[in-house]
């Protein structure tokens, strides 16, 4: 895919690059590129860029403050067209569907 000029290999849920799916593989996480595999991929991202507590916490803003330089469609980042409010709004919504469940 090329985007803002530079081609990139950005695939799936989170947009996860091809370099961080191989990673994740040759660490024995995942084996496939499934919604599932995107998920546990996500998740280790979180936990090891010290977001996740940020998470499960509802505090959005540190979670985003940790990640945004490597996920740069996420507000305040480089290629992002996404508010903070965006995100909170987001965030609430898939706190309540998953509730529901």
């Amino acid at each position: 895919m090329t985007a803002w000029r530079r081609t990139s290999t950005a695939a799936g849920a989170y947009q996860i690059l091809y370099r961080t799916w191989k990673e994740a593989f040759d660490q024995g996480l995942v084996s496939d590129f499934t919604p599932a595999s995107q998920d546990l991929i996500a998740r280790n991202k979180l936990k090891t860029r010290k977001a996740l507590k940020a998470v499960e916490a509802g505090n959005i803003e540190d979670a985003i403050g940790y990640l945004r330089s490597e996920w740069t469609s996420l507000p305040g980042a480089a290629q992002s067209n996404f508010s903070i409010a965006d995100a909170r709004k987001k965030f609430n919504q898939y706190v309540t569907e998953l509730t529901i469940k």
